[in-house]
């Protein structure tokens, strides 16, 4: 195996720890919290656009190890990886809003 494909596999590996991880604050916050509030409806959207990210690297990293990688799929896999990237001022600003 190339390098490329060990990265690949990790970055695979982490998304779906990222997205298991959301998964359950997100249950965790819509059970136990009033999301009609804003500050816990902040919360549950982080955890809603932090789970869509990493579900969408978690599929591109693991189509990257299934298949060989033309121009196209280059530019869509480094979009999924560097979105999260993208959105990070997005969380920091809901963080420092509901400080």
């Amino acid at each position: 195996m190339e390098d490329q494909e060990y990265y690949n596999i990790c970055c695979a590996i982490f998304s779906t720890i990222a997205f298991l991880s959301n998964l359950t604050s997100f249950i965790y916050i819509k059970k136990s919290f009033d999301t009609s509030k804003c500050l816990y409806f902040i919360l549950s959207l982080d955890a809603m656009v932090v789970m869509i990210v990493a579900l969408m690297a978690l599929i591109m990293f693991s189509l990257a190890t299934l298949q060989p990688s033309n121009a196209w799929f280059c530019s869509v896999l480094f979009f999924a990886s560097q979105i999260t990237a993208l959105t990070s001022p997005m969380c920091n600003f809901m963080i420092s809003y509901i400080r």
